[in-house]
């Protein structure tokens, strides 16, 4: 028990450092995740849209296709 109290002291003041220590590396590390999810999330949101416009994208080119193949006075492909 003297060891531990020799190594680990529990002063008031040792106990204060180390609690603001603590709750500031806590809130430090709760800041970084929280704007690192911010990001993948943008990230996410972004892959999502280019996903979407590049679907429509498509669709308008196969559109196009099939309006460049028709014979505009027949109506026959």
């Amino acid at each position: 028990l003297y060891i531990v109290n020799y190594f680990v002291p529990s002063t008031l003041t040792y106990k204060m450092v180390f609690g603001t220590f603590y709750i500031s590396c806590f809130t430090f590390t709760s800041y970084v995740n929280w704007k690192l999810n911010e990001e993948r999330y943008n990230v996410f949101l972004n892959a999502l849209e280019a996903k979407i416009q590049h679907k429509e994208a498509t669709e308008r080119g196969q559109a196009l296709l099939n309006l460049s193949r028709t014979d505009p006075l027949t109506g026959l492909e």
